[in-house]
């Protein structure tokens, strides 16, 4: 229905010409998930889930303020339409003047010309039916089963916005003063665990908008070297030795800093980030940016707004270079937006996400190949604060503490309870591999010393 940009802005034009507000914005997301869910040698689950999701916005300028209301429903229909505006209506009378609204933007206020993310869209994975899923997870299920290893986990395919946890996402907005933007993805998925009942356990994932880029056999593979790996009673502390750090657990760590580098944060004056701007505070070798439209990301290249998302650099060879401002910020800062406007105004304050860590070459086996000795940490689990005034945090290592020695992996020890300093890490980056991506960031294995 709306991943022809025409019609899906014809029907949202429609509901602008229906409202009588003096602003209004409408945004509309949804479209089509299925998944299998796998386990036990078999398919457990078939998800099969259809939902669109429309949400109005209306303005009244009222004595030189603004009486703002919303409204969202599932219901596309005329008659639906109308009861949402009548709803937001409704809902801006009752609310009172709202002191930090900001006239929506127009299409001249910024380069009109957004990035070229053509290829997030592939007519081949939109058609791709139940039959085909099945055969991507024999991929995973057949060569576990003639080694007597056990896995599970799932393989989805996600066309337009909505996503496993049934949130519609954004595909298309457009307001009263002629702002139309549209994007309407495709994305493939495979997550899974393989267990050895004697070994292990190992886990992978990969995400691309196409299902042709998901390299199912190379990546069970490797799963089942590392699931093999024998097990032992203890593991020495990855304290002081060194440590390769695999890209899930490198993207945790950013994802966990990134709110450090809102406008909001900054400028409250108590995160360890305070008055620092323009600082060199970290390795020379890292580099750290918000870049949605990244080749590996290709994700929406405007806000909820309609406002395009700007490549913002965060950290530029260890210095501090860059903030996150929402429209309001960025008009009393006089800087530009970053396009970081949540598609739900329940969201007061947006946080940097797509992130992106500068890569070099190797992968994961290339860096432990350069090693004599040291620990692998594949993830974190429960990555939290400790202190956040100096980006002190703990995190339980999942998945086992994989021993290397002489350029080999040879054991797995048994998770541990860590504690580490972020910017003693993020100082004394030892080597970088090659980015992937992991989730919503693109992130390289590191090794360095916790």
């Amino acid at each position: 229905m709306f991943e022809d940009p025409h019609q899906a802005q014809e029907t949202l034009h429609q509901v602008l010409r229906a409202s009588q507000a003096d602003e209004t914005q409408v945004s509309v997301g949804g479209g089509r998930y299925r998944a299998l869910r796998f386990g036990n040698e078999q398919i457990l689950l078939t998800i099969e889930e259809r939902l669109w999701h429309i949400q109005v916005q209306v303005a009244y300028r009222r004595m030189g303020r603004w009486d703002v209301g919303r409204a969202q429903g599932t219901d596309l229909s005329a008659e639906g339409i109308e009861r949402l505006l009548v709803a937001a209506r409704d809902c801006a009378n009752l609310s009172g003047p709202d002191p930090d609204y900001i006239e929506l933007p127009y299409p001249g206020e910024f380069e009109s010309h957004l990035p070229d993310v053509s290829l997030a869209h592939d007519q081949r994975t939109a058609r791709v039916g139940p039959a085909f899923c099945a055969n991507e997870v024999a991929s995973v299920i057949l060569p576990c089963h003639r080694l007597e290893l056990r896995c599970g986990g799932h393989y989805s395919v996600q066309v337009g916005s909505l996503d496993r946890l049934s949130n519609p996402g954004l595909v298309a907005v457009a307001n009263s003063n002629g702002l139309f933007q549209h994007f309407y993805p495709t994305r493939a998925e495979i997550a899974a665990w393989i267990l050895s009942p004697t070994s292990g356990v190992a886990t992978f994932q990969q995400i691309g908008h196409q299902v042709a880029q998901l390299d199912i056999n190379a990546l069970v593979e490797q799963a089942i070297r590392r699931a093999q790996l024998p097990l032992s009673a203890t593991g020495p502390s990855p304290s002081n030795r060194p440590v390769l750090l695999e890209p899930a657990a490198m993207a945790a760590i950013l994802e966990l800093i990134a709110p450090h580098f809102t406008h909001a944060s900054y400028s409250s004056g108590r995160g360890f980030l305070a008055d620092k701007l323009g600082e060199t505070l970290f390795s020379p070798s890292l580099t750290v940016a918000i870049h949605p439209t990244h080749p590996l990301l290709l994700e929406r290249p405007f806000d909820g707004e309609g406002w395009p998302r700007r490549h913002i650099t965060l950290i530029d060879q260890g210095t501090i270079a860059g903030l996150v401002y929402t429209r309001q910020q960025a008009r009393r800062q006089r800087v530009s937006p970053s396009g970081y406007t949540p598609v739900s105004p329940d969201l007061a304050s947006p946080s940097p996400e797509h992130l992106v860590m500068n890569g070099q070459e190797g992968s994961v086996e290339d860096l432990v190949g350069t090693m004599d000795h040291g620990l692998i940490i594949s993830r974190l689990a429960n990555l939290r604060w400790i202190d956040e005034s100096s980006w002190l945090a703990a995190a339980t290592t999942d998945l086992g503490l994989v021993r290397v020695n002489r350029g080999q992996m040879i054991s797995v020890a048994p998770d541990q309870e860590i504690r580490f300093s972020i910017p003693d890490l993020l100082e004394r980056l030892d080597r970088i591999g090659e980015a992937i991506r992991v989730g919503e960031s693109v992130a390289p294995p590191v090794i360095g010393s916790l």
